[in-house]
């Protein structure tokens, strides 16, 4: 069970935001840092996790040239977001998902080389924007975390079928391939379509404070998305990224209007249209080399060792050059499903293919029996027929369609997902 019981001690929130504005390194050394802010279950938050995390949301709303929400309203989103994080961790910590030292770094090196960095020059640039290194480590961690919980829970199990992938094909087709930079204000309501008066009230009223306040800071105020800390900012999306209410809705607005209120299954939504460009989707050919492939596989186990396997695949050939087929060679040694196929493994991409088969692969000429290799499967000798570049770019545009899809519905799945967390932990 995860936590069952989420306990807040709102004496300790009593310190003012504006006394957390020092660097974040120093703050780590602070003393007296060790009181209890909340008790989630076998987990606590320190007013030290507390303090981190006001002063890393106040940098973001400074990076945004906006301004920072009142202290009440600041450290409930603080709490908030860290009570959420806190129940996620204990639920992927429940279902086994662990991230190790080793894959975080290489996460890490990944980023760093993405932004033409070394790993010292990213934790020197972190350093330098106050946040420290370890901070930002486990900020990453977190979301590596949250993607994998959200793969497995969520986006596994949502069928995406066949009509739908067509549908959204053709949709984009027909669409304006322009990208959008938006904002995004959700409202959570109890009524399908705003009808109860509260909700009407509550859309109501920020419908009016966005005639007069910016849409930034309204969004950071009284938003209830997971974007609220941003200020409601998505960032810059293209028409296919877009779950189909947004889409329809922000193809028929200009730039600087907000949408009438969208209502979906977790609540009304307010879109923002900041900024329009072109830059649509590329359907290039894609072209993917294959190889028709005809494999003899042997496996080392406690009785055959790797000598003896060398030897056996020498003798192999020896047969084969004597006038053995290689798919009756197969059939007779080879130690994986393929043995009953002649060692026919049909048309490969090299692209799925693993490190160390690949390069056997491309040790292999055509029509030469080539080997033994070493592969991640095993020993191997190989017999490859036909080489061919094949078209797969109608392919690649379903599988593309699919992926996307699924994170459009995920994205609405996942609001739903949290908050049954939070209220199992109540």
């Amino acid at each position: 069970m995860i936590a069952k019981k989420i306990l807040l001690i709102f004496a300790v929130l009593a310190t003012s935001a504006s006394s957390l504005l020092f660097d974040i390194k120093a703050q780590e050394n602070y003393e007296n840092l060790d009181r209890i802010v909340a008790i989630v279950e076998k987990d606590i938050i320190t007013k030290k996790e507390f303090d981190l995390e006001v002063i890393q949301i106040i940098q973001q709303y400074k990076k945004m040239n906006v301004p920072t929400p009142s202290q009440e309203s600041l450290d409930k989103i603080v709490i908030d977001k860290i009570i959420e994080k806190k129940l996620v961790q204990q639920y992927a910590e429940l279902k086994g998902i662990k991230i190790g030292a080793e894959y975080l770094d290489q996460t890490i090196n990944n980023i760093a080389e993405n932004n033409n960095l070394t790993t010292q020059e990213l934790q020197k640039s972190i350093e330098s924007e106050g946040m420290s290194f370890s901070y930002f480590q486990e900020k990453i961690k977190y979301q590596i975390i949250f993607e994998q919980l959200k793969e497995r829970e969520i986006i596994s199990r949502i069928n995406i079928s066949e009509y739908e992938i067509e549908a959204f094909i053709d949709r984009n087709k027909k669409r304006n391939p322009s990208q959008y930079h938006l904002g995004h204000i959700q409202l959570k309501t109890t009524s399908h379509q705003g009808e109860n008066k509260e909700d009407k009230l509550k859309i109501d009223k920020i419908i009016n404070l966005l005639k007069v306040e910016p849409f930034e800071e309204v969004a950071k105020i009284y938003s209830e998305g997971s974007l609220a800390t941003d200020g409601g900012d998505m960032g810059w999306k293209k028409i296919d990224e877009l779950p189909e209410i947004f889409a329809n809705a922000i193809i028929t607005m200009r730039v600087g209007e907000i949408s009438k209120p969208l209502y979906t299954g977790n609540g009304v939504h307010l879109l923002k249209l900041k900024s329009a460009k072109d830059g649509g989707l590329q359907q290039n050919k894609i072209l993917s080399e294959q190889y028709n492939i005809n494999q003899i596989l042997l496996k080392t186990n406690e009785i055959t060792s790797e000598n003896d396997i060398i030897k056996k695949l020498e003798n192999i050939k020896n047969q084969i050059s004597a006038g053995l087929s290689f798919s009756d060679a197969a059939r007779q040694y080879s130690e994986d499903a393929s043995s009953s196929n002649g060692g026919n493994l049909g048309w490969v991409d090299k692209s799925s293919m693993l490190p160390e088969y690949r390069r056997a692969v491309e040790l292999t000429k055509l029509n030469q029996v080539g080997g033994p290799y070493k592969s991640e499967l095993g020993w191997v000798r190989l017999f490859l027929t036909e080489q061919r570049d094949q078209d797969i770019t109608q392919e690649k545009i379903r599988t593309s369609a699919k992926i996307q899809l699924q994170k459009n519905k995920a994205e609405v799945k996942i609001v739903d997902w949290l908050q049954a967390l939070r209220d199992q932990s109540r």
